[in-house]
């Protein structure tokens, strides 16, 4: 026990350190559900077994089992009462209004902004602001039971805690690029996966290491900084079916999950400047 909050300490002791922290805000029409958010035991590199048999890279990352409560100093930090106006660093849970049902969001057919249903722009401006420009990604589906979701187009192998890149830009103005709302229309909770310490913050702390090349590619500073801070732990954020989270993805570790479920899991995603509603 005292190991294991000596560990804990250590993490917080390092965001806390930071000027511009990585939030949570969890929207007062989100019910209260055990669990909702989590840390990992920090970070590791994959297994063989991993590798060989369910088809990871080889040098992806995975959380550490096993998966706790926040302790009541890590709530404190880590939560925010209201939407921050930092959207680079905030990660927002939400939920859409009324009665939910995923057989609308499932048929849906990537189109351009001028053509997407009513019934679909709707309750999604009802809980967040769709600031231009948007990629109506649409719904996808994946297998239950995966610790994480995202793969690798061209090899089709899975790739772990990860970076997204639709906008690449570079490193100093990543907290401006578009970020994401993700909503759970499957049948069952799935989970959001993200490291608490943005790009830049990664990249300052790296920085400290007398070995440190300045020059690695900014793409690659999430590999580089879970092998340095293993035990920063990965925060994940349990969804209901009809809840979605709003994330930078382009400024955060970050992969889905359907761990723990019976069911396929199916997500709806669009992009673009994305902000949670204050009045939710």
């Amino acid at each position: 026990m005292v190991a294991r909050l000596a560990h804990e300490h250590l993490w917080l002791e390092t965001y806390l350190r930071l000027n511009k922290r990585v939030r949570v805000y969890v929207s007062s029409s989100c019910e209260t559900i055990a669990n909702r958010i989590e840390a990992s035991a920090g970070t590791r590199l994959v297994n063989r077994q991993e590798v060989g048999v369910i088809g990871y890279e080889e040098n992806a990352h995975l959380p550490c089992e096993p998966w706790r409560p926040l302790t009541t100093q890590e709530q404190a930090a880590l939560l925010a009462k209201h939407p921050p106006r930092d959207a680079g660093r905030t990660v927002s849970i939400v939920k859409l209004p009324g009665p939910f049902s995923g057989a609308l969001w499932k048929n849906f057919q990537p189109v351009d902004t001028t053509n997407v249903p009513d019934a679909i722009i709707q309750p999604l401006s009802a809980i967040c602001k769709l600031g231009e420009p948007l990629d109506w990604i649409g719904p996808v589906e994946n297998s239950p039971g995966l610790k994480t979701v995202t793969v690798n187009n061209e090899d089709e192998r899975y790739i772990g805690l990860h970076l997204d890149s639709w906008d690449d830009l570079p490193l100093e103005d990543r907290a401006r690029s578009t970020n994401r709302i993700c909503l759970n229309i499957g049948q069952s909770d799935r989970y959001f996966l993200f490291l608490p310490f943005s790009l830049i913050e990664m990249s300052g702390l790296l920085s400290e290491f007398a070995d440190w090349d300045s020059n690695t590619p900014h793409i690659m500073l999430g590999d580089h900084f879970m092998e340095r801070f293993p035990h920063v732990p990965a925060i994940r954020c349990r969804l209901q079916p009809g809840e979605a989270y709003i994330a930078p993805t382009e400024n955060l570790l970050h992969d889905g999950s359907s761990e723990g479920q019976r069911y396929i899991d199916v997500q709806f995603t669009v992009r673009g400047h994305i902000r949670p509603l204050s009045t939710i």
